[in-house]
């Protein structure tokens, strides 16, 4: 007799930083795979030298390892799952010279954020030597600076980056604006689709209500010139005919 299922399903996706394309890459349930192999066997399937970006999950010593050693480049954020090494990093970037800076504003919605990019060029050896296979070759420190016109507020914070990969400074702080996109996507699915509230233990109709999901996500975020989703909603509603371009997309 057939166990009942006690899990429901999590869905793994990857997006395009350029194209906005989102790929389902697969599922899990916690029992026998889990997210990271289901992106690391995604990654061996990648050509040589691809760049990709990982979440901070995906920031193990084995993981990296393994990505490096394959001739792949990544660039992940490091943040309290590797307090040990996140420690090093602030330690690092107060006692050696920046190898390299550059600053950028946007200005939208009423918000302006200033963000500082400064990439310190490191190797393993300053770091535990559980790394000494990852290729770290680079830290890059964000500070974005964010002042709210309309509500008079302002506000600082800090993230921290490694890369086994050694570009230009402008290529990388692309690559990390691009995750971004990753992050925004998660608020779109969970905030206003409530993804997160759709639970089921039926694995067939969680796999379907995803792929729709992500189906829908993509459309929008393909069409959204706005880069806001509300002001989008609101065009669709005013303007059929942009309807069209969600599926044309």
């Amino acid at each position: 007799m057939e166990e009942p299922k006690k899990r429901g399903l999590s869905i793994v996706y990857s997006i395009g930083h350029n194209t906005n394309v989102q790929q389902l890459l697969g599922f899990y349930d916690g029992t026998k795979e889990s997210e990271k192999s289901i992106v690391y066997d995604h990654i061996l399937e990648l050509p040589e030298q691809a760049k990709i970006t990982l979440d901070a999950m995906h920031n193990s010593e084995n993981l990296l390892s393994n990505i490096h050693q394959n001739s792949r480049f990544y660039l992940t954020q490091i943040k309290s799952n590797q307090k040990k090494l996140k420690d090093d990093l602030v330690h690092t970037s107060n006692h050696i010279k920046v190898g390299d800076v550059m600053t950028e504003t946007d200005k939208s919605h009423g918000r302006i954020d200033i963000r500082r990019y400064e990439i310190f060029p490191i190797n393993t050896e300053m770091l535990e030597p559980r790394w000494s296979n990852s290729g770290i070759c680079n830290m890059i420190k964000v500070t974005r600076e964010s002042h709210n016109v309309k509500r008079g507020r302002r506000s600082t914070e800090t993230r921290y980056y490694i890369t086994n990969y050694n570009g230009e400074i402008g290529e990388i702080a692309g690559a990390i604006r691009g995750h971004w996109k990753i992050e925004i996507m998660n608020r779109i699915r969970d905030v206003n689709f409530g993804e997160d509230k759709l639970k089921s233990l039926d694995h067939g109709l969680q796999k379907s209500i995803s792929s729709v999901m992500l189906f829908i996500c993509s459309g929008l975020m393909k069409i959204n010139s706005y880069n806001n989703l509300n002001i989008l909603r609101e065009e669709l509603v005013r303007n059929t005919d942009k309807i069209h371009d969600f599926f044309a997309a």
